[in-house]
C-alpha cells in the first residue's frame, strides 16, 4: 500500500517537475528571442510646434508597433504614443521646451538611444524700433520664454534678406542699411537642439513698420517772402519723404538763435514772426523721425544767409526826377535799387547800385524813358551782402506789391 502510494507521489512530483522545466525553458527562449530583436536607430526630430514635435527613425523588420517614451530629465519616462510607421508626432507637450524621446519595439526590451528634441517657442512680440544712426537701426522686442535665438528679415529691394541674428532681444542692425532709409523689419524667434535640429513657427513673427535712420541733412533752404509791412519771413526747402518733420531755427547777424519752429512732415515751409527786416539773417533746417516717442534729429543744413529787401521810406516823383529813399540794413555791402512802370515781375528794371553808406537816390530815366508825373512808378530795393567771396542779393519777392514794391502815383 505505501510502495504504491510512493510510486503515485513521485509520479506527481515528475509531473510537476516536467512542467517546471518546461516554463522555465519556454521563459528562456521567450528571453532570448527578445534580446535578438534590434533597437530602433538613426532617430531624427523633422518637425515642431509649439506643444509637440514630430520624430522618424529607421525601420525595424521584426517590430509590428513602437512605444514613443519621453522623458524631460533622462530618467523618468513616459510612453506618449503608439506608432505602426516609422514616424509620429507627439502632442500636449510645453512651449519652448527640451524632452528626450526615445522609441521602443512593442513587446521588448529593444529601445533606442535617446535623442534630444525641442517645441517650438512662442510668438514675437512688441517688435520697435528703438534707436537710429545716419547708417543704422536698432531694433527690441518682449524675450520669449525658450527662445535660443532671434532672426531679423529686412525688405530689400523687394527681397526679405536675413540682416541679423541674436542671441538677445535687442540688436543693432546695419546689414543693407542706408542714410535716409525707411524700412520694414520681421523678427523670428526659434529654439535649436543639440541634434541640430531648429524650430521656427512660420506665423510667429512681428514686424516693424518704416523704421527710419536719421535723416539725411535738409537741402534748399531759402526765403520765400519777406513781408516788410508786418515784420514775417517765410521760408521754403527741399521736402523730404523719409522723415517725420522739420526744425527751422533763425539766427542774427551774430550767429544767435532767434526764433525755432517746428513743422510735421507734410509741410516745407515755415512762418518767423517779428523779424525786424534792418538786417541779414542766418538760417537752417533738419528732419527728425520719431522713434518709440522720441524725436531723434538728423544733421543741420549749412547756414543759409538770408538777406531782406530794404524797406523804401519816401517815394515821389520831384520835377522830372523819381526820387527814392530807403531804411538801412545792417552788414550790407550795396543795394540795387530796380523801378518798373507795370506791377509784372519782367517790367522791372535795374535803375542804380548804391552802395552800403547811401540811403537814397534820383532817378531822371528808366531805360531811355524820361521820369514822368503821370505815370505810375514801382520801386523795389534790393540789398546786397557779401559773404566770402559770393555776394548775395535779397530775391525778388513781387508776390504782393503792398509788401514787396513801392508804388507812386
Amino acid at each position: 500500500m505505501r510502495t504504491m502510494k510512493k510510486e503515485k507521489t513521485m509520479k506527481k512530483l515528475k509531473a510537476a517537475f516536467a512542467f517546471i522545466a518546461f516554463v522555465l525553458i519556454m521563459g528562456v527562449s521567450i528571453k532570448a528571442e527578445a534580446a535578438d530583436v534590434e533597437a530602433p536607430t538613426d532617430l531624427k526630430q523633422i518637425d515642431a510646434n509649439t506643444s509637440g514635435f514630430t520624430l522618424q527613425w529607421n525601420a525595424v523588420s521584426e517590430a509590428e508597433k513602437y512605444l514613443i517614451e519621453v522623458s524631460s530629465d533622462k530618467n523618468n519616462w513616459v510612453q506618449k504614443n503608439i506608432a505602426y510607421e516609422t514616424k509620429c508626432s507627439v502632442y500636449d507637450l510645453s512651449e519652448g521646451a527640451f524632452y528626450w524621446v526615445r522609441v521602443r519595439v512593442s513587446g521588448t526590451d529593444a529601445v533606442s538611444e535617446p535623442i534630444q528634441v525641442i517645441t517650438s517657442p512662442g510668438d514675437v512680440e512688441n517688435a520697435r524700433q528703438v534707436d537710429a544712426t545716419t547708417n543704422s537701426i536698432t531694433l527690441q522686442w518682449n524675450k520669449v520664454a525658450g527662445a535660443t535665438g532671434y532672426i531679423v528679415l529686412a525688405n530689400i529691394d523687394s527681397e526679405l534678406v536675413k540682416v541679423a541674428q541674436t542671441a538677445n532681444n535687442k540688436v543693432k542692425i546695419t546689414t543693407g542699411v542706408k542714410e535716409g532709409d525707411n524700412n520694414y523689419y520681421y523678427v523670428y524667434c526659434y529654439k535649436s537642439s543639440d541634434a541640430g535640429y531648429i524650430a521656427l513657427e512660420l506665423y510667429g513673427y512681428d514686424y516693424v513698420s518704416r523704421a527710419k535712420t536719421l535723416p539725411k541733412k535738409i537741402s534748399g533752404l531759402k526765403e520765400s517772402a519777406w513781408h516788410l509791412v508786418n515784420k514775417k519771413l517765410t521760408c521754403v526747402w527741399n521736402k523730404n519723404y523719409n522723415v517725420d518733420g522739420y526744425q527751422v531755427q533763425i539766427y542774427n547777424r551774430n550767429k544767435k538763435a532767434i526764433r525755432t519752429v517746428t513743422k510735421s512732415y507734410s509741410n516745407f515751409s515755415a512762418d518767423f514772426k517779428n523779424i525786424t527786416p534792418n538786417s541779414y539773417y542766418y538760417g537752417r533746417v533738419r528732419g527728425y523721425v520719431t522713434i518709440n516717442g522720441v524725436k531723434k534729429y538728423g544733421s543741420w543744413s549749412s547756414y543759409v544767409c538770408l538777406v531782406p529787401q530794404a524797406k523804401v521810406k519816401t517815394l515821389k516823383v520831384s520835377g522830372n526826377k523819381l526820387k527814392i529813399a530807403w531804411n538801412k540794413v545792417s552788414g550790407a555791402s550795396g543795394y540795387d535799387v530796380y523801378v518798373s512802370t507795370t506791377s509784372s515781375l519782367k517790367g522791372y528794371k535795374k535803375v542804380k547800385y548804391a552802395n552800403a553808406k547811401t540811403r537814397s537816390c534820383s532817378i531822371s530815366k528808366i531805360g531811355k524813358t524820361k521820369v514822368s508825373k503821370s505815370k505810375t512808378y514801382y520801386v523795389s530795393i534790393l540789398t546786397k551782402k557779401k559773404v566770402g567771396k559770393k555776394t548775395l542779393r535779397a530775391k525778388q519777392l513781387f508776390y504782393n506789391q503792398l509788401y514787396y514794391t513801392y508804388k507812386w502815383k
